[in-house]
């Protein structure tokens, strides 16, 4: 596997580097006799030169200067051309002293005789200790061919120089005796550079106790694998995965190991770019204002810390394998869940649907899901999202009783009811008393309009008064109506001003007062109607004086507030109000009073007298005699569920927008493909600062027209019909780098486009390199194994056979289908190792040893035929997922 070419970033990041001392030097001599003799000559020429240079003075200390060519002749041509350097410098130094006109007799005085017997000395030995390294790189060399005689024919070496793995043979002191190909390009070397340096060079200080216990353990004939970083010649860091396997002499004496290197820098790096993404995955979920859970093959395999709390059950209890998940759901509910369950068996998705949970407790809980298939440990799971929507279904059933007691006064009113444009007066609605008082039928009715029956306001006073409703907001006056029969009825007209989904209406009660007898009849049965609707009512209606001291007030306070009726009256509403909001309160209604407002809508805390604070939406309306106003009316309705809603909503979306400022994925609100807003996390992904995306067309991202227009269409399609899209595209950063990327869009309102479309981008360019690599990987394996001449097979830890070769087929005679799954002793052993070998599976499983011998068993074995022969068998393990696996390279024994 050799060096790829950095990229610029690559380079801008790559730190500076600071030599290192290596662990030899390396000093180019020319390798031919010539050559050597050329150097020893000059450095004799040299020293004559400095001998004759030099100032008298100085002779003793340059005379000593001989044994740099003497020492160089040595090392350079051996033992005995040293020896006779160190006798040719005596009768050079004569002549050197002869020239300069000195005594030679000096030359034979003791001093200088000792100084020549050392000098011949010194030459004789460093040419022995040159000689003797010469012989111990013979050896060496000797010994590595005598290895190759282990692997087979040469052929057998070549391919094993090319192996896409790397390969190495060390001694028994950690010195490389060889390495392939590959395994110095994982390094950064040539391959002859690497001979004869130690292995523990290429590694941290830190990793050498990790060596020495792995060789401790082969020294005792156990095959080992283990990670391990390795510093390449650049300087830069590997993860290397080795497997080496102990190498004995024919004495049993420990010579060193052969090691399969495979670099595992880049499925690191995706292993933990995995845990990473898993660990976001977590903080997600377990800071989410949802319950989240994934069910795996109808279990519960994860639930967030909401869903403990809400459910009330323990997440043991849920991963417990007993525990029915069908027990969480509502009776009235299961068989749905049944049934959407059955649709994502079949690998479809599921639109989120409202169902109701049932907890531990046995409190019921009404939810919308939101599921989802996705791939858990392998296999297919459903990831749910599930949002607690109890208040909202309260608040829509309150609002439906409202609505129904709204209708049932409407239509079990005496009065005539109507409801009237603002604008024109045209009736659009009105109940049935309307029509029986004018003693008209329904049909004939809806021909008339209000000028037919009306007596006496003219077309000028009717348009008066939608004025004054239109300004003030209500309106009383004194009318006639003509009935189908011609008499002439007095009507009391009540006017209101209200608004129904932002329209202007009036709605209107026209009151029969013909008969003061009938009148007040009809009040006294009115008023025990309306006693009967107080009484009977949700909200609290009472009544007050001018100061706001209770006059009346419904049961309805008793049960709400916990204050009986006597404790009430006479006591100021004011004091029952929160503390915080009396002040408040007060102005309000004070302006209500001085400005004559009718009627006033107010919300406010009160205190009940538990000490619960308990939230009311107030109408308040004002009493009046003439233009005075004599008192309150109030209808007071507890909202402190909405309140609480309310509160819940602004969390939930306080937390949806730091989710979305922190989310490790680009995140992209779009209309019509222009861009409205983006996070961080996008900005950082595609090199764009905020407002160089916001107002631009996300044409902008793409490296084509093409790959714009493909995302386009093939996201809008599904978008029509799912109503959310997901399609894998390349991006084009800020810097023209392009990356790999998976869009998700979902609208955000499918009733209302302009709302826009949400996508969410994830980067996916190093898991798509790290799946090309891992096939690579995976091909190159496949094609070294099914080429090999001896037998290759795995086991996994039960002793099944997971991978059988071309050659053990040959061999043995059993086809790879006939063979994946079975127990290995039941295909290549004769039965009487059975027991055997079950003793050394049973130690295997527990620790991954394997009773080998220098590496290496023999055995008879048993073809399909039930032919025995003799093989041998070298044995690696590893594990993988805590299991252990082993790799058996069998070669058949031939006499």
């Amino acid at each position: 596997m050799g060096d790829r070419k950095m990229t610029d970033q690559e380079a801008d990041d790559k730190p500076i580097e600071i030599p290192r001392r290596t662990s030899r030097i390396n000093i180019r001599v020319p390798q031919s006799y010539r050559g050597r003799m050329m150097i020893v000559a000059v450095s004799f020429i040299v020293f004559a030169i400095a001998y004759l240079l030099t100032d008298s003075s100085f002779k003793p200390v340059t005379g000593i200067l001989a044994v740099l060519p003497v020492a160089t002749a040595g090392l350079l041509l051996g033992q005995w051309v040293g020896l006779i350097a160190g006798l040719i410098s005596f009768p050079l130094i004569m002549i050197l002293m002869a020239i300069l006109g000195q005594p030679v007799n000096n030359a034979h005085q003791t001093p200088s005789m000792i100084v020549i017997v050392v000098l011949i000395a010194l030459g004789f030995v460093i040419g022995r200790l040159r000689d003797l390294g010469e012989q111990l790189k013979v050896d060496l060399k000797t010994r590595l061919r005598g290895e190759m005689e282990f692997w087979g024919s040469k052929e057998r070496y070549e391919v094993l120089d090319t192996a896409f793995t790397g390969v190495a043979v060390t001694d028994n002191a950690e010195r490389l005796l060889y390495c392939n190909t590959t395994f110095a390009d994982m390094l950064g070397y040539v391959a002859d550079e690497l001979e004869g340096m130690f292995y523990n060079y290429f590694m941290e200080p830190s990793e050498f106790t990790k060596i020495n216990e792995h060789i401790d353990l082969m020294q005792r004939g156990i095959p080992t694998q283990y990670e391990i970083s390795m510093r390449r010649k650049d300087g830069r860091q590997r993860v290397m995965l080795v497997s080496s396997v102990p190498r004995f002499s024919a004495y049993g004496i420990y010579n060193g190991a052969l090691s399969i290197i495979f670099d595992i820098t880049d499925r690191k790096q995706a292993e933990e770019a995995l845990a990473e993404s898993e660990e976001k995955f977590r903080t997600l979920a377990e800071q989410s204002p949802n319950m989240i859970f994934i069910n795996k093959m109808g279990k519960v395999v994860y639930a967030n810390p909401l869903c403990e709390q809400i459910m009330g059950y323990t997440l043991e209890e849920f991963y417990s394998p007993d525990f029915n998940f069908m027990d969480l759901i509502a009776p009235d509910s299961r068989e749905m869940i049944r049934m959407n369950f059955e649709q994502h068996k079949t690998g479809k998705d599921v639109y989120p649907y409202e169902y109701a949970l049932i907890t531990k407790e046995g409190k019921k809980i009404e939810a919308i899901i939101t599921s989802k298939l996705i791939h858990y440990e392998e296999a297919q799971a459903i990831l749910g999202i599930i949002t607690d929507v109890t208040d909202r279904v309260k608040t829509d059933e309150a609002l439906r009783v409202s609505e129904e007691r709204y209708r049932a006064i409407f239509e079990q009113a005496a009065d005539s009811i109507v409801l009237a444009d603002a604008k024109s007066g045209v009736l659009v609605e009105y109940n049935d008393q309307t029509w029986i008082n004018l003693g008209y039928t329904e049909e004939e009715f809806k021909s008339i309009t209000v000028p037919d029956f009306e007596v006496i306001e003219t077309p000028d006073e009717f348009e008066k008064h939608l004025k004054t409703v239109s300004t003030e907001g209500i309106d009383k006056f004194l009318t006639k109506h003509r009935k189908k029969d011609g008499s002439i009825r007095d009507i009391q007209v009540s006017c209101k001003a209200i608004s129904i989904h932002e329209k202007e209406y009036i709605q209107a009660i026209w009151r029969d007062i013909t008969d003061l007898t009938e009148i007040q009849e009809a009040l006294r049965e009115s008023e025990e109607r309306y006693r009967q609707l107080i009484e009977k009512a949700n909200d609290i209606i009472y009544e007050t004086d001018l100061d706001g001291n209770f006059t009346f007030i419904n049961p309805v306070a008793e049960k709400i507030m916990g204050y009986s009726e006597k404790e009430l009256i006479g006591k100021n509403f004011i004091d029952l109000i929160h503390p915080d909001w009396q002040q408040e309160a007060d102005q309000f209604y004070r302006s209500q009073f001085a400005e004559k407002t009718l009627t006033t809508y107010y919300e406010f805390p009160a205190v009940a007298k538990d000490g619960k604070q308990v939230w009311f939406g107030q109408n308040v309306q004002s009493s009046m005699e003439g233009d005075q106003i004599v008192g309150f009316q109030a209808v007071a309705r507890d909202i402190t569920d909405r309140k609480q809603a309310e509160g819940e909503l602004r969390k939930q979306e306080a937390r949806l927008q730091s989710i979305i400022r922190v989310a490790p994925v680009g995140i992209c609100l779009a209309l019509d493909r222009v861009i409205l807003h983006v996070n961080d996390y996008m900005c950082e992904m595609t090199g764009y600062s905020l407002d160089e995306l916001t107002g631009k067309d996300t044409r902008l991202l793409y490296p084509s027209d093409e790959e714009y227009e493909y995302v386009g269409r093939e996201k809008y399609d599904q978008i029509r019909v799912h109503e959310k899209g997901t399609v894998e595209t390349r991006l084009k950063r800020k810097d023209g780098e392009i990356i790999d990327v998976l869009l998700n869009s979902v609208v955000i309102d499918p009733a209302d486009p302009s709302a826009g479309v949400m996508f969410t981008v994830l980067d996916i360019t190093e898991r798509n390199r790290s799946v090309v690599a891992m096939l690579e990987s995976e091909e190159r394996f496949r094609a070294l194994a099914d080429t090999a001449i001896d037998a290759i097979l795995m086991i996994e830890g039960e002793g099944k056979i997971s991978y059988w070769n071309t050659a053990a087929e040959q061999i043995f005679g059993y086809s790879s289908e006939e063979v994946m799954g079975m127990e290995l002793h039941k295909i290549i052993l004769r039965e009487g190792c059975h027991q055997e070998y079950f003793e050394g599976l049973a130690t295997f499983m527990k620790s991954g040893e394997v009773p080998a011998v220098h590496g290496a068993l023999e055995f008879e074995a048993v073809k399909k035929d039930g032919t025995e022969f003799p093989i041998v068998i070298s044995i690696s393990t590893f594990q993988i997922n805590g299991e252990w696996n082993a790799v058996g390279i069998i070669r058949e024994v031939t006499n």
